[in-house]
């Protein structure tokens, strides 16, 4: 942020102008919010069954999306600014962390030192998320099939490293292989997850997970939230990626 031209590229990243704001622009948003707060929905039916008695859900998802907004703006403040001062085109996805980024850290100062503390928090953070993929279908092969944890995780393990050697070496085939599988079957998830929560579940046990034994005009509003607003929204981003990424068929402007 210390470099000449830095500036713009903060504007570029923060600026708020609502001209900007068109149907296209917060669909795409919506999506990048279903993408990123971690709905994917199996993910989260995973993970919230080990959930002890005593976790707070309202108050781990209120942290859960601080934390997520927080590490996008610091990552953005972190690369954007260099971008920009550097006279480099902001992309995104694999060609922003990939083309660009080690081209701003071929030019600035100790600049292999930054790139190599970037990329190694990088493979960290794959590395987490990957635990955290792989914990829905080891717990779905042992709890259905019977499996040892050992045989699951090999089995996942040797067919996802056939699946990643495609698009490994080919940037062509990578980017429609994690729109399908990354925004397209993550949306979907979390369509079935939020449909079974609000419709299949009981009233009185989704009302306990939520506000305890003693809910609240507000909690029972909540529901309310998780039977139409939130279906409707997730619903509104996964019809969005089947008509754009799918069909290439949707223009709003």
């Amino acid at each position: 942020m210390t470099l000449p031209g830095a500036g713009e590229g903060i504007r570029w990243l923060l600026a708020f102008e609502p001209s900007h704001i068109t149907p296209t622009v917060a669909i795409e948003a919506l999506g990048q919010v279903v993408f990123s707060v971690g709905l994917g929905g199996t993910l989260m039916v995973v993970y919230a069954s080990y959930l002890g008695a005593e976790a707070n859900i309202r108050s781990d998802a209120t942290w859960t999306v601080m934390g997520d907004t927080g590490a996008g703006l610091s990552a953005g403040l972190a690369i954007f600014p260099a971008v920009f001062a550097l006279g480099l085109e902001p992309g995104s996805g694999p060609g922003l962390l990939f083309v660009t980024l080690p081209a701003v850290f071929a030019q600035i100062p100790g600049g292999w030192i930054f790139g190599a503390l970037f990329f190694v928090r990088l493979a960290g953070a794959a590395l987490l998320s990957g635990i955290a993929a792989y914990e829905v279908l080891v717990a779905s092969f042992t709890d259905s099939l019977g499996w040892s944890r050992k045989r699951a995780t090999w089995t996942v393990l040797g067919v996802s490293m056939l699946l990643a050697l495609p698009p490994m070496i080919n940037l062509e085939i990578f980017v429609p292989w994690d729109l399908t599988f990354g925004s397209g079957d993550q949306t979907v998830g979390a369509l079935i997850a939020v449909l079974t929560v609000g419709w299949v579940m009981s009233r009185a046990t989704l009302l306990e997970q939520i506000a305890g034994t003693d809910p609240s005009l507000s909690d029972r509003a909540l529901i309310h939230w998780l039977l139409w607003v939130v279906p409707t929204a997730v619903m509104a981003a996964a019809v969005w990626w089947l008509l754009t990424d799918v069909l290439g068929t949707a223009q709003l402007g």
